[in-house]
């Protein structure tokens, strides 16, 4: 599922970090003309109906340098991740 997330992903423009080993998938959402990860997540649901988890929640303290990545994961069955995937690429 995690590959399908990635083209989904891909598809919508970002270029999503390479991961092993994990269920979440990274990107920076700059590519999308979003310099604010966390303002991206906040109107994911609104835009799409999806979510997905800014960076910047993980640091201790604000760190610019991760201001605009964000990070996704899938726990959904493959018809509702083909949505998602391309509800983002409209967001």
């Amino acid at each position: 599922m995690l590959t399908l997330l990635r083209t989904g992903l891909e598809a919508a423009g970002l270029h999503p970090y390479g991961s092993q080993g994990t269920y979440f998938v990274l990107g920076d959402v700059r590519e999308l003309g979003w310099e604010d990860g966390r303002a991206f997540c906040l109107g994911l649901p609104e835009r799409c109906g999806v979510v997905a988890v800014p960076t910047v929640v993980f640091y201790d303290g604000f760190d610019k340098n991760g201001a605009s990545e964000v990070t996704a994961t899938t726990s959904v069955n493959l018809g509702a991740l083909n949505n998602a995937a391309n509800s983002i690429a409209y967001a």
